[in-house]
């Protein structure tokens, strides 16, 4: 979350000319990036490694499966990785290989001798968070969305209560395995809002006028735009050449571009787009 703040600021004062604060947001970020490399990332053997949860502590190498929160906000908010691409992708892979179970992602584990039985909860976040980073980062759809459908279809299909998700559920001990625990009708799972923007690999920068799409489905698609007060949704028409022709929809709100692309494929020229026109 430093690291997406401290970025964020950098785009900010990068748009207002504020080249004060944007070096002090430089050299902070890049400052940070140093410790993470030194206090926090942990190789576990010389292929794989993960960022630890923590510092201090009795010696213990515990992993956090919500550790990349600030990676996801980031790529929605088109601020790009915030971090080497292949040793985040070494933690999401560690997280399966860590704390897997039926029900979703464990919370914290390899804190041992275990002191907290709650290290052995189940976030709903976590789960999300991997499915979607696992999209931007251009892995297959259908391996990505492994632990977002697990964690989701547990509740949908297991419990059969969908109107009353919950933030946490019991496992390992903590609890009876999979079922709720605490934090009734909370938001955690809510994190999936981010997998649309990943599906469609959205880039929106309105200050310049510049909308982008890389969807993660081939040909055929319809997939969902979300932009602030602004709705809509672009579609794909396999051709008989074998090539697509793309459409963007408006249904709610007006929009203005300069550059509109999906998959590469450019709109000729500059858009105004009121509700209803494609």
């Amino acid at each position: 979350m430093h690291l997406a703040a401290l970025r964020a600021c950098m785009e900010l004062t990068s748009i207002m000319n504020d080249t004060t604060t944007y070096y002090a947001c430089y050299e902070s970020y890049f400052i940070a990036i140093k410790q993470i490399n030194q206090l926090l990332w942990y190789n576990d053997s010389i292929d794989t490694g993960y960022f630890l949860a923590y510092t201090g502590g009795q010696g213990e190498k515990a992993i956090f499966t919500h550790a990349l929160y600030g990676q996801v906000l980031a790529f929605t908010y088109g601020l790009g990785p915030l971090y080497s691409i292949s040793i985040m992708k070494k933690h999401l892979e560690s997280e399966v290989r860590l704390a897997d179970t039926p029900y979703g992602l464990r919370m914290l584990t390899e804190r041992e001798p275990l002191t907290n039985p709650q290290d052995n909860s189940i976030w709903m976040s976590a789960s999300q968070d991997w499915s979607v980073l696992n999209l931007w980062f251009n892995i297959d759809l259908d391996n990505a969305l492994i632990q977002s459908k697990k964690g989701l279809n547990h509740v949908r299909q297991i419990l059969n209560d969908q109107w009353n998700t919950h933030g946490l559920y019991a496992s390992d001990g903590y609890g009876i395995g999979g079922k709720p625990w605490v934090t009734s009708h909370y938001g955690f799972h809510m994190v999936l809002w981010h997998l649309p923007f990943a599906i469609t690999g959205q880039y929106t920068d309105l200050t310049k006028g510049i909308l982008l799409f890389s969807p993660k489905l081939r040909s055929p698609f319809l997939l969902p735009v979300l932009i602030p007060n602004t709705f809509g949704s672009i579609s794909a028409t396999p051709l008989l050449n074998g090539q697509s022709s793309y459409t963007f929809t408006l249904a709610i709100g007006n929009l203005s571009l300069n550059i509109l692309a999906i998959n590469n494929v450019k709109y000729p020229g500059s858009i105004h787009l009121t509700a209803g026109q494609s």
